[in-house]
């Protein structure tokens, strides 16, 4: 039974970091059909826009929304993750000492040096201080009954695992994708998503991303650093290989936009030609061809311009020169 203790949905979520992802991510999962119970962001105009577009509430802070819903989303930086699972999991230590005290005790003072102080939630990237009047020891967080997932494609799911320990349901869960945060537009359908995690927090993410229309792939902890390089050469040295190329093309008197058009038909093609060819069959250029005089004057033209990226030109180039060698690849010799 999927989430079946959540309470009366099994689809309710909170999102925390309003990120790139946690932007994108929230209303995609409201429109799969899922209940987004409150959004934990800066508070900012356009979050709180976000709110009202998902119907949920706008917070700063999750300390009064955690005993509330089970599955919980956490879309921080890389760095930020490991420490709120540390400072949810401060909340541990006072639940045994709240079980132990008779039902009729009265509550403990604030402040009791007995009980390790709860500081709050993310806001503003960081970690929030306590809210005014919010006392930790009187919180009751049965994390038994949650999930936890992080999106951060690097990490696997061990960040998560203070809140493993007090009995989270946790795993990472990274759309390989491309979100940028000047509006753009990115489609969950057919993207793969990176899951890691314990077996019942697997299971739960898988069927989230293809509730997303997506694809779960299983990636081993100790494989999600390469995991997400692939996306860093496809995606982020994809722009960077672009931003080189409009820079050439400036040398020759074109703006940007102009340059932009110049190479668009070319990338545009060379992907087409990767889809129904692969890699190795659709790798054309003076590597691919073992043409040695034209690398030779790349080569002598860019270290004119910046030694350090004709070096990176020697060596990638030198790179691609290998691929038409595998799998019995013969080379292209008019490409």
């Amino acid at each position: 039974m999927y989430l079946g203790i959540m309470r009366d949905s099994r689809r309710d979520f909170i999102l925390i970091g309003l990120g790139a992802v946690g932007r994108t991510l929230a209303p995609a999962l409201v429109k799969s059909g899922y209940v987004c119970r409150a959004l934990v962001g800066r508070g900012r105009s356009g979050e709180k826009a976000l709110a009202r577009r998902c119907k949920a509430r706008m917070m700063t802070s999750m300390d009064s929304l955690l005993d509330d819903f089970c599955l919980i989303f956490l879309c921080l930086r890389d760095n930020q993750i490991e420490l709120l699972a540390k400072e949810l999991a401060e909340k541990g230590p006072q639940l045994a000492q709240n079980i132990q005290r008779s039902p009729l005790s009265p509550p403990r003072a604030a402040g009791n040096p007995g009980l390790p102080p709860f500081t709050g939630g993310y806001k503003g990237g960081a970690l929030s201080k306590r809210p005014e009047g919010f006392h930790s020891q009187d919180s009751f967080i049965n994390w038994t009954s949650k999930t936890v997932l992080h999106t951060a494609g690097a990490l696997s799911s061990e960040v998560l695992l203070p809140l493993r320990e007090k009995g989270a349901e946790v795993a990472s869960f990274h759309p390989f994708g491309s979100f940028i945060r000047a509006g753009g537009r990115v489609q969950f359908n057919g993207m793969t998503f990176g899951i890691e995690g314990t077996p019942r927090a697997q299971r739960i993410a898988a069927k989230i991303a293809r509730d997303l229309g997506g694809r779960p792939l299983i990636v081993p902890a100790e494989k999600r650093a390469l995991y997400h390089l692939a996306a860093v050469f496809a995606s982020n040295f994809f722009v960077g290989d672009l931003a080189l190329g409009v820079e050439m093309l400036r040398h020759i008197g074109l703006d940007e936009m102009e340059a932009l058009q110049v190479l668009a038909p070319i990338v545009e093609g060379t992907f087409r030609n990767v889809k129904k060819l692969g890699v190795r069959n659709a790798l054309t250029g003076p590597a691919a061809r073992g043409d040695v005089e034209t690398l030779m004057r790349h080569e002598k033209a860019l270290r004119a311009m910046d030694p350090a990226l004709a070096e990176l030109y020697r060596r990638f180039s030198k790179y691609l020169a290998e691929i038409p060698k595998q799998g019995g690849v013969e080379r292209n010799k008019n490409a």
